[in-house]
């Protein structure tokens, strides 16, 4: 079977892909929105209500690009970009975040707004040039409901809902989420942390104290990865990692210590210590060669004279 050239090969959780057929029209289902991390465009994928409470769900689109050139190979098919992408739900209220800052006056408390008006706003001043989805992406229910984890809710009639952006609800937020994946049983799914946490000296007997706040900054760094720097340094400032720092810092170093280079100095040996002008012998010829040595050649005609014209 021959495939298309620009063929790629997509991981994603197996109960998606009966959710995830091509649409319709042939258009690209993917949204084009601001990273909360770094605030670039990235590609996001929201997917139709599948879950209990009738709600949408949004999905990262990931590229994992390896260190040296690599291909697939698939039948008859060889692709030379050896790229992977992968597909992995978002929590919406991260998304929210760039957006609603962007609104955000920085020397005056933001009023309470519609909804709409949010997002409009929003779109007009971070769309210029980067054709972003932000309209696309505050229809979709799940956004709607994440609303109320980073924003102060005002109810100002029946069918008219306010908000304010809230950073202090946000930061609860974000600390729940921490509190969640420190959890160890959610935590050590992960074998690189499991490798880091022992790798630091956590995982010893009697550290137990150490590896709990170990694991609080193993949270706090994966939840970072969503957050802009400010709330990031924000976040990790609502724990206490002193004592965990200052362990870190001497388990470390004692590491480095058993590793380094020895550098004590040695003796000069005794070959160091002979001039260069005492040369090493010559090496004693065979038994044959000395005889040849001390044979007497006088009369003997030189070997040369075999060669002269007569």
């Amino acid at each position: 079977m021959s495939l298309p050239t620009d063929t790629r090969f997509l991981v994603l959780p197996k109960e998606l892909i009966d959710s995830l057929e091509p649409p319709a029209d042939g258009k690209s289902r993917f949204l084009r929105l601001p990273h909360p991390r770094t605030g670039l465009p990235a590609l996001f994928l929201p997917k139709t209500a599948d879950s209990p409470d009738g709600r949408d769900s949004i999905l990262e689109l990931h590229s994992i690009s390896p260190d040296e050139p690599r291909s697939w190979f698939m039948g008859d098919n060889i692709f030379s970009d050896g790229s992977l992408l992968m597909l992995t739900r978002i929590d919406p209220v991260f998304l929210l975040i760039p957006i609603i800052l962007s609104v955000q006056p920085k020397d005056s408390p933001l009023p309470f707004r519609p909804y709409d008006d949010l997002f409009e706003e929003a779109d007009a001043k971070l769309n210029s040039g980067c054709n972003l989805d932000i309209i696309a992406l505050s229809r979709l229910s799940c956004v709607q409901h994440a609303m109320q984890y980073l924003c102060d809710v005002q109810d100002v009639t029946e069918d008219l809902v306010a908000y304010r952006y809230s950073q202090t609800r946000l930061l609860d937020y974000a600390q729940k989420k921490v509190a969640r994946i420190s959890n160890r049983e959610v935590l050590e799914q992960s074998r690189a942390i499991v490798r880091r946490l022992a790798a630091e000296g956590l995982m010893e007997e009697g550290e137990d104290s150490l590896l709990a706040a170990g694991r609080i900054k193993a949270a706090c760094q994966l939840v970072g990865h969503y957050l802009p720097s400010e709330l990031m340094g924000m976040l990790c400032a609502a724990y206490d990692f002193k004592a965990l720092d200052e362990h870190t810092a001497a388990h470390v170093a004692a590491q480095t210590a058993l590793i380094a280079p020895t550098t004590m100095s040695k003796k000069p040996t005794k070959k160091a210590q002979e001039p260069d002008s005492k040369k090493r012998k010559a090496a004693k010829g065979s038994t044959g060669v000395e005889k040849l040595k001390k044979t007497n050649t006088e009369g003997m005609a030189k070997l040369s004279s075999f060669f002269t014209k007569k």
